[in-house]
């Protein structure tokens, strides 16, 4: 758990210091993908697909994964499933590491579809906020949640802070010498 909670951290970190670098490159290589509107409503349309992404995403993982792992609600009649809440936030995981490369992928090509897939970003991010801390407290013995907290929190903390750092110098390896705006944003969405 505390790996995959570090490579979420560096990988969410990464992603969200130089998300709008890219998208800033993409808009001024590409203006007429964005429909004609300005960089400020592109990138407040995208953090409000994305957040409410997240708000839907919240309550709604939370309650398929409680669901399970209860055998109430949907899994009402079948039996508790312990496994449930890793099983949730592994796909969770790997479906959004599929949206953020699509999403990278398709936002100097396709506008509109490019903010559907910001919404199952955030969609799909929350599966780890929502039942991540459930996970350590279900493995944990009560008498070391706040050590095992703390020291996830750490490792997740040392690996993800540098990210934004890491991404931008082999970002700039990729690119080598040239300083087309083209070559940079290329370079940026081949690392990330």
């Amino acid at each position: 758990m505390t790996a995959e909670a570090s490579f979420s951290l560096l990988h969410g970190t990464a992603y969200g210091f130089w998300y709008p670098s890219i998208y800033l490159m993409a808009f001024n290589l590409v203006p007429e993908v964005f429909l004609g509107l300005s960089y400020t409503a592109v990138t407040a349309l995208n953090s409000a697909a994305m957040l409410s992404g997240t708000l839907i995403g919240l309550p709604a993982i939370l309650w398929l994964a409680q669901s399970w792992r209860h055998g109430t609600g949907l899994f009402s009649g079948r039996k508790a499933y312990p496994r449930a809440y890793p099983i949730v936030t592994g796909i969770g995981a790997a479906v959004n590491i599929v949206t953020f490369v699509v999403s990278i992928v398709i936002m100097d090509k396709y506008y509109v579809p490019a903010v559907i897939n910001s919404f199952f970003v955030g969609f799909t991010k929350s599966a780890s906020m929502a039942v991540g801390q459930q996970i350590m407290f279900a493995v944990v013995p009560a008498s070391s949640r706040a050590s095992a907290t703390a020291l996830a929190r750490l490792i997740s903390g040392m690996i993800g802070i540098p990210s934004a750092q890491i991404v931008g110098f082999i970002s700039d390896l990729i690119r080598g010498d040239s300083m087309l705006p083209e070559d940079r944003f290329h370079a940026y969405q081949l690392f990330l």
